[in-house]
């Protein structure tokens, strides 16, 4: 046994599971993965807001929708306005239509 600077007890050879990420880590990737497909830089504190608000999953999912759509041909303006807009639907700020 031993234990961690943050005073938890553990045992030696330990690992977490692979899909447990610390809310940090996973804020991180989501903003990542949506900087990847939009290619909006500048937006980067308004998405951490998205995943702050929303949570991560939903954030996914509104990425997901994007790239559908981008798949589909159905963007006439840019990725990022895209995907800025379908978020602020999901969030109440324009009516869903």
């Amino acid at each position: 046994m031993f234990f961690s600077r943050s005073g938890e007890a553990g045992e030696r050879g330990e690992t977490k599971a692979p899909n447990t990420m610390p809310a940090d880590s996973e804020a991180d990737y989501i903003v990542n993965e949506v900087l990847e497909f939009t290619g909006d830089e500048h937006s980067r504190g308004y998405y951490y807001k998205l995943v702050r608000e929303m949570g991560p999953q939903r954030v996914y999912a509104i990425l997901s929708e994007t790239k559908q759509a981008d798949r589909e041909g159905d963007i006439k303006t840019t990725r990022a306005k895209y995907f800025t807009d379908l978020a602020q639907r999901y969030r109440g700020v324009k009516p869903l239509g």
